[in-house]
């Protein structure tokens, strides 16, 4: 089974008893282009002056909490620029457009940021935001220059200025670029339209690990919040009294971007299941003047050569008479072709005074596959193993339940585990079932045995997904209904259903397109109940050396 793992991005960790507050560690890019070689830039910094002489054996590197060995590298302390992702967030609100007192505020925001991205090197890469009373995404990340240049120009002022809302966006938008991750935030205005907070997006953004410039334009602005974004992220605030000022703060910069007191860092991950998980890198440094870290993460490989994927389901509700018996069939819904199983080993948990296993069996696509049962402290383990593989969906196995004698009406839920096949890397996932039984006393009061139901959402196929999905949910009873899409930070990034649902299950597409890669969250609503599921959007190009990456 693969390691779970969760993203904790942030520039810098002062450990307990460092010697100086001012010390911190800056990653400034990673480099996954050669994986599982992966290749850090590193600095560390005392305040505004970088901490020279260091060495190697300075440096410790941690991936998802274990020690990776260092198989090469170098420290420089001469002058160096890096390669940068560039994110060029631009106020295209109404007062950008002929506003008193700059008439021309757009025509010379537009001019200096284009001279900024001719600046740029080859090795950069940049992507394009505006903002008016909603961030748009102009421009995905890209190194041609001359493209970003053409839809800088196409850019219009009009409407209201929601900045820490295009914020809160361009951070996810950059969060897992590998190289230096830089973002330049323009704004004449205060926010009068976010969803957000301030405090919201600039925790975002040092989620993110990006160093972030922001530039006030005029006097009407929300200067404190600024540069406190800015300060924090280790960037700059440049006020500009005039938008003809522009062109000289996009110039100093550009001179930001070179950094002193290099540190390159190459290790092997082992990791081999590439999967397209979270992974989580941190870097700690012994110096003369205290112990400091820094983390950062990046997005695994996506390649279904190396895993699998198997999901399991059991029947979501189910209603039994006390003392009799049932038979709940577990299904699996979703197996790769390419590397099908032919053994199943799973967990099913269950309040063991309501109910008794005494039966499993094959049922489908195991036929004549032996099925086994050992009793546990919370319910059963189940074993189903075979000479054949198995490449498709269908009944797995069947699972007979007796129910306790009861007088009156009890419910306990079966809990399946993820299911374990054979020892390959591999994502599983299942979904439980809910067994009401019926105690006599409930019985006669209520002759039916009609099945209850309930709204939830069955899930999403493919998951993970490169561009498009289809959610599938149940509506237990009529009712309006709304499903969206968060992503990680729970900012809403897509509204798929608002609309009245009658009974039965329905389906949708998400068109994921348009947004990086990453974890995002299905929430459904209606009344006042709420069901999520987790979906990952991992994004694939092609490329000449590695079959298929990340984008």
């Amino acid at each position: 089974m693969p390691r779970l793992r969760h993203a904790v991005i942030a520039l810098l960790l002062l450990l307990p008893g460092a010697a100086n507050a001012q010390l911190q560690l800056f990653i400034d890019s990673l480099d996954i282009s050669a994986y599982p070689d992966v290749r850090l830039l590193v600095r560390v910094m005392d305040g505004n002056d970088a901490v020279r002489a260091l060495r190697l054996d300075n440096f410790t590197v941690f991936e998802d909490g274990f020690v990776q060995p260092i198989t090469a590298g170098y420290c420089r302390d001469t002058l160096s620029r890096g390669p940068v992702s560039v994110l060029l967030l631009m106020d295209v609100s109404g007062s950008m457009n002929n506003g008193f007192p700059f008439p021309t505020a757009i025509v010379d925001a537009k001019r200096a940021a284009k001279s900024f991205v001719d600046r740029l090197t080859d090795d950069d890469e940049v992507a394009l935001v505006s903002f008016n009373e909603r961030p748009t995404y102009d421009q995905p990340w890209t190194n041609n220059r001359a493209l970003v240049k053409a839809k800088i120009d196409a850019l219009v002022a009009d409407g209201g200025t929601a900045l820490w809302d295009a914020v809160v966006t361009a951070s996810s938008l950059i969060r897992f670029r590998t190289k230096k991750k830089v973002m330049i935030v323009l704004a004449d205005g205060h926010d009068g339209a976010s969803i957000n907070l301030a405090s919201q997006a600039i925790s975002a953004a040092l989620n993110a690990g990006c160093v972030v410039y922001t530039i006030g334009l005029g006097i009407n602005i929300d200067e404190q919040n600024m540069m406190t974004l800015a300060n924090l992220t280790q960037g700059r605030y440049y006020h500009a009294p005039n938008s003809t000022d522009l062109d000289q703060i996009y110039a100093e910069i550009i001179q930001q971007l070179e950094t002193t007191g290099i540190c390159e860092l190459n290790y092997r991950s082992p990791i081999d299941c590439w999967n397209g998980d979270i992974v989580t890198v941190e870097v700690e440094a012994i110096t003369s003047r205290g112990v400091v870290r820094g983390i950062t993460s990046f997005a695994l490989p996506y390649d279904t050569t190396t895993f699998s994927y198997v999901n399991v389901r059991m029947g979501r509700d189910f209603v039994v008479e006390a003392g009799e018996d049932i038979a709940i069939p577990v299904d699996l819904t979703r197996v790769s072709a390419n590397r099908a199983p032919s053994r199943f080993s799973f967990s099913v948990d269950y309040d063991k005074t309501l109910l008794q296993l005494v039966n499993a069996e094959a049922a489908g696509l195991t036929a004549g596959f032996t099925v086994t049962a050992t009793s546990t402290g919370r319910g059963s383990d189940v074993a189903i193993v075979g000479g054949r593989s198995i490449s498709t969906p269908g009944a797995l196995c069947k699972l007979t339940f007796r129910a306790a004698s009861t007088f009156e009406s009890r419910k306990t839920e079966i809990s399946v585990s993820e299911p374990e096949v054979q020892q390959f890397c591999t994502i599983a996932t299942s979904s439980n079932g809910l067994v009401t039984v019926s105690g006599t006393c409930e019985r006669a009061l209520h002759q039916s045995s009609a099945k209850p139901s309930r709204t939830y959402i069955v899930g999403n196929s493919p998951n993970p997904f490169a561009g498009k999905t289809t959610i599938t949910y149940h509506v237990g009873a009529e009712a309006d209904v709304r499903l969206s899409v968060l992503n990680s930070l729970g900012a809403k990034v897509a509204e798929i259903v608002n609309d009245r649902r009658t009974v039965g299950d329905h389906s949708v597409q998400f068109d994921a397109s348009e947004l990086p890669s990453g974890v995002y969250i299905v929430q459904l609503e209606w009344g006042a109940e709420i069901d999520i599921l987790r979906i990952t959007l991992a994004k694939i190009k092609k490329g000449p050396s590695d079959p298929r990456h990340m984008q």
